[in-house]
């Protein structure tokens, strides 16, 4: 092998890796861009989660217009409550939110 075979396999080479990062950037850029414009009327939203014990959560999520509660674990996934989305005031925090979301759903308050 000379030094012109060599240097044709290394322009090969990185024209390939070009042409790889170009394809993966286009990818990135129309297949998966979130809510912009691919699937924006079936958002979906975590609006609080709370952790109530190690590895064990529960979270609101609003899909559309419904808000589900939902209890996560490791290896399951449970529907808790489901409900009309709410628009809650924008001062407090995700803790409080979640915890008086929690109690009017199960209707403590």
């Amino acid at each position: 092998m000379g030094f012109v075979d060599i240097f044709k396999v290394i322009l090969i080479l990185t024209l390939l890796v070009g042409v790889m990062y170009l394809v993966l950037y286009l990818t990135k850029k129309f297949l998966y861009q979130g809510n912009s414009r691919v699937g924006a009327a079936h958002a979906i939203k975590v609006l609080a989660t709370q952790m109530i014990m190690p590895k064990k959560y529960v979270s609101i999520i609003q899909i559309e217009q419904v808000e589900y509660i939902v209890g996560i674990a490791d290896n399951s996934f449970t529907l808790l409550d489901k409900r009309p989305a709410s628009n809650p005031p924008e001062t407090e925090s995700h803790e409080d939110t979640l915890m008086k979301r929690l109690k009017g759903s199960i209707r403590l308050s």
